[in-house]
């Protein structure tokens, strides 16, 4: 199995948790997942990218009271899949969808 996948299976339970309250949909392409909420189209999709560091990049516009910002966009860095967990918790808060419960890659 290639490495990007392990990565990725590594964090599917931690976001299944994250998104378990939420009605979220999920977009594959090559080793990148994008998620986003169904019901509000005002919050930003979160972008994971595992990368060849055997790290993650997760990746989202912030979002405040005047809705989606076209020009500011978090990229953050995590090296383990509890740090992505934690990164990808911070962009569903920052990003309009809500606060989530809290992440656990086990």
């Amino acid at each position: 199995m290639a490495t990007y996948a392990r990565q990725m299976l590594a964090i599917l339970p931690g976001v299944e948790t994250l998104c378990a309250n939420l009605s979220v949909w999920g977009l594959t392409s090559h080793a990148r997942l994008v998620l986003g909420l169904t019901d509000n189209p005002g919050s930003s999709p979160v972008l994971i990218t595992p990368l060849a560091s055997e790290g993650y990049m997760v990746q989202y516009r912030l979002v405040d009271s005047g809705g989606v910002s076209p020009r500011f966009i978090e990229q953050a860095f995590a090296t383990t899949p509890d740090e992505a967990l934690a990164l990808i918790a911070a962009a569903i808060d920052q990003s309009g969808w809500g606060r989530p419960p809290s992440p656990s890659a086990a």
